[in-house]
């Protein structure tokens, strides 16, 4: 196999979709710990089978492999192969081979070895292909075809005729775990020859599998198989194809050509089937994946103000009062934001311990956390859109007219200074969310602690209504 992770990044359909913003989002955890995707430029390899599922059992036991293997990791700097090597070995045993050196975890027995091939490059692999002169363990076989699949950005290529042996013990011991309707596609695995996949982006064919069956007979019933899978795949596809349509148009419109071009074709023993690239691919993954990043933003803001509900909630079981307004505790500074009194509760007791409650927000201690502030509160550093609606609410009792029937915080995209202790009149309060764009929603945290969105389509009456805790009119539906 072969991944060309910089041509996957780098092409026209990633390009729009701007996915390096993948860099600020997906975490890279164990060996791969504060290494970025797009420091991942290559990963190759190649991997054997056992020639049978007993000698599986000496996995962990025996200080070699029972087959063959090897993965290269290529990063874009030497920095990044750097760090990755320092990771392993902080946790590995080093061990020499034929005068080299590598490191194998320490924890267990395991056969695999690891080291530093190049400057930029990180191998992994079994003791036998390591120290190997040429280092060739392919089967004249997948040499053969492994020299005519074309360069895609991923290419996989399969000899399954080779160690026939093992495959059909895999496929007896599978039999009894696989439902009575699989079993024929279970059986189906014993025709293949090679198979070869490729991926990219760039390519007429975004998706490509041929697969060489031992005869034609056989290729004729993998075709049959294969036909019927994807027959399947086409009636459960078109329901998620609707939903995304309503998100993303243009990319429910391609995921429908694509569905329905999906067919594989026989010639000889040979099995092909492809998924063309449709016109206007690349608008439709743009659009697509800048609907998951909304919906995802959505579900990050729910849950960021659910902690916040929280962390009030908590304050408030402790105090015995809510951190809004506090102008009656004598050791408390009620310019202070409330922000900084439920630090404790949002797991930053380090920061709050170094700032002084009963200071103001441009008094020192205070003053020098203005732009360090904790992320709950807003992406900004020093602005928070996360604000509290005043109504002289001092503890529940105040809520008069129901907890889950008024709202206690409220997304505010203007946003304040975090350190203040603002906050937003009812009027005002009405006033940005009648003022919303159509479609445009604000997330809302009421006093029980629920998350819920506002829309402009909630008449002016009933925002006062929710906004004001203790005004008689208790707002049931709306």
């Amino acid at each position: 196999f072969d991944l060309k992770l910089d041509r996957l990044m780098e092409n026209a359909t990633a390009m729009g979709a701007d996915l390096n913003q993948l860099d600020a989002t997906t975490p890279m955890e164990n060996i791969f710990e504060s290494i970025k995707p797009s420091e991942l430029k290559r990963i190759r390899g190649s991997l054997s089978l056992p020639e049978n599922f007993d000698s599986l059992m000496t996995l962990g036991m025996a200080p070699q492999l029972p087959m063959e293997f090897f993965v290269q990791i290529e990063f874009a700097n030497v920095d990044a192969c750097l760090m990755m090597a320092e990771n392993i070995e902080n946790r590995s045993n080093e061990v020499e081979l034929e005068g080299q050196k590598y490191w194998t975890p320490e924890a267990r027995k395991t056969g695999v070895y690891g080291h530093r091939l190049n400057d930029t490059t990180y191998e992994f692999g079994s003791q036998s292909y390591l120290v190997h002169p040429d280092r060739n363990f392919l089967t004249p076989t997948l040499n053969s075809i492994w020299e005519n699949v074309s360069d895609q950005a991923l290419r996989i290529a399969m000899d399954l005729e080779t160690p026939d042996g093992f495959i059909a013990q895999a496929i007896e011991m599978g039999r009894p775990s696989v439902d009575p309707e699989a079993e024929a596609y279970l059986d189906l695995i014993d025709n293949f020859k090679t198979v070869v996949f490729t991926v990219d982006f760039d390519s007429d064919n975004l998706v490509t599998l041929v697969a060489d069956a031992k005869n034609a007979e056989q290729a004729e019933e993998l075709k049959g198989g294969l036909d019927s899978l994807l027959m399947l795949f086409q009636i459960g596809g078109k329901i998620p194809a609707m939903q995304l349509a309503k998100d993303a148009p243009k990319a429910g419109a391609v995921a429908n050509k694509i569905l329905e071009s999906l067919a594989a074709t026989q010639e000889g023993t040979e099995v092909r089937f492809a998924i063309l690239k449709p016109e206007g691919f690349n608008q439709a993954v743009a659009q697509m994946i800048a609907a998951a990043r909304e919906s995802r933003s959505k579900l990050a803001d729910s849950n960021r103000f659910r902690q916040l509900g929280l962390a009030i909630h908590n304050y408030h079981e402790t105090y015995r009062m809510f951190p809004f307004d506090v102008s009656s505790e004598n050791e408390l500074n009620n310019e202070l934001s409330w922000r900084v009194r439920i630090l404790p509760f949002l797991d930053e007791s380090v920061l709050f311990d170094q700032m002084d409650p009963g200071a103001g927000p441009s008094a020192e201690p205070n003053a020098k956390f203005v732009e360090k502030m904790p992320s709950l509160f807003g992406d900004d550093g020093k602005l928070s859109n996360a604000v509290y609606i005043k109504s002289n609410v001092k503890t529940f009792a105040d809520v008069s007219d129901g907890t889950s029937n008024t709202i206690m915080l409220i997304e505010y995209a203007q946003g304040e200074p975090w350190l203040t202790n603002a906050g937003l009149s009812i009027e005002d309060a009405v006033t940005l969310v009648s003022g919303l764009p159509d479609g445009q929603e604000l997330t809302a945290v009421y006093y029980d602690g629920s998350v819920r969105k506002l829309t402009n389509k909630i008449d002016k009456e009933t925002l006062g209504n929710l906004f004001d805790p203790r005004d008689g009119n208790v707002v049931k539906d709306y």
